[in-house]
C-alpha cells in the first residue's frame, strides 16, 4: 500500500534533526524510517545520529492521525505492542530522540 502525504510534515520539520533537507524523505518519519531500514550504505536515519535536541522541540503540538497507519503497520519493526505510538513513526521518534542525542527509534531494532 502506498503512503500518502505527510499531514504532519510541517511539524516533524521543526524537531527533524537530518540537514539533507533537500532530500524528498525530509521530515516524513515513514518514508525516512523505510528508507534507512536495511540500506547498507545509510543503515540508520538522522534520528540516530546522537545529534543534541533542541529545547524549543520538546514540547510540539499535536499531531493530526497518521494517515499512513495501516501501511507503517505492516512495515513496524517495534515490538511494543501496547505502545500508543506503534505505526506512527514521527511521534515514535519524537519520544526516543532524547535531550541528549543517545535516545534510539524503537524502528531499528533488529
Amino acid at each position: 500500500m502506498a503512503r500518502v502525504q505527510c499531514l504532519n510534515r510541517e511539524i516533524n520539520a521543526q524537531m527533524c534533526p537530518c540537514t539533507e533537507t533537500s532530500c524528498q524523505n525530509w521530515a516524513i518519519c515513514c518514508l525516512c524510517v523505510a528508507n534507512h531500514r536495511g540500506n547498507a550504505l545509510w543503515p540508520h536515519t538522522a534520528c540516530q545520529g546522537g545529534k543534541q535536541r533542541p529545547q524549543t522541540t520538546l514540547e510540539l503540538p499535536e499531531r493530526v492521525p497518521c494517515p499512513n497507519l495501516e501501511t507503517n503497520l505492516a512495515d513496524c519493526l517495534c515490538t511494543s505492542e501496547p505502545c500508543v505510538r506503534r505505526g506512527v513513526c514521527c511521534a515514535c521518534i519524537d519520544n526516543h530522540w532524547s535531550a541528549d542525542g543517545k535516545g534510539r527509534v524503537a524502528c531499528f531494532r533488529i
